[in-house]
């Protein structure tokens, strides 16, 4: 077949098979869209059952507050005070198999550094030096205190992944309206070596 017949072989071929040929190339890609979005769905179901199954294991309340587990405290005019009965109150955990509070101490110099909103306060290095608390808004000094704890605790592993042993921890309180003192935050605990106590320095 020479190049003009095959070209008259092309006019005269059916219209109806060319738009069949058509169709079967959008029907192809409609397969693949279809496919994709098959697979999306099946992640997202794999997710849902981890998620499932994570919280069968360790318990709602371990998922939603697993970097968020609030002290038990309550308000009181002394902050060391709060802070011993917050740390105390560990034991109330039934995670909690023993807990002896070594040492509680305010520090003014992370209480200044905090309510200056410095860059090198722990509390501004653990959150990456970002927004000024909502808490400190509208507080003077007086009304701010950072407590430094050491403590030792000792967790039942099978219920909670907290790192124990000898810990080192801040914990940051505001004073309210009545006089009473809360905490609205506290450090990453730390395993690091206390400075002499001298009533106003900071750990390192």
């Amino acid at each position: 077949m020479n190049a003009k017949d095959f070209l008259n072989a092309l006019n005269d071929a059916d219209d109806a098979y060319v738009w069949q040929a058509g169709h079967a190339g959008k029907t192809g890609g409609s397969v693949t869209a279809r496919r994709g979005r098959r697979l999306v769905l099946r992640a997202l179901l794999a997710a849902v059952i981890v998620i499932a199954l994570a919280a069968t294991v360790y318990g709602i309340g371990e998922l939603i507050g697993i970097w968020n587990d609030r002290w038990l405290q309550t308000p009181a005019p002394d902050p060391e005070q709060v802070v011993r009965e917050a740390v105390s109150r560990q034991i109330e955990k039934d995670y909690t198999i023993s807990v002896t509070v070594e040492e509680i101490r305010a520090d003014a110099a992370e209480t200044r550094k905090i309510f200056s909103w410095e860059p090198d306060s722990v509390l501004a290095l653990r959150s990456g030096y970002g927004p000024k608390p909502a808490a400190l808004e509208g507080k003077q000094l007086a009304e701010v205190q950072a407590v430094y704890a050491r403590y030792t605790v000792v967790y039942d592993h099978t219920k909670t992944f907290y790192r124990d042993g000898t810990l080192d921890q801040y914990f940051y309180l505001v004073q309210t309206e009545d006089g009473n003192w809360v905490i609205f935050d506290s450090s990453d605990t730390q395993e690091l070596p206390l400075n002499q106590p001298d009533g106003g320095g900071s750990c390192p």
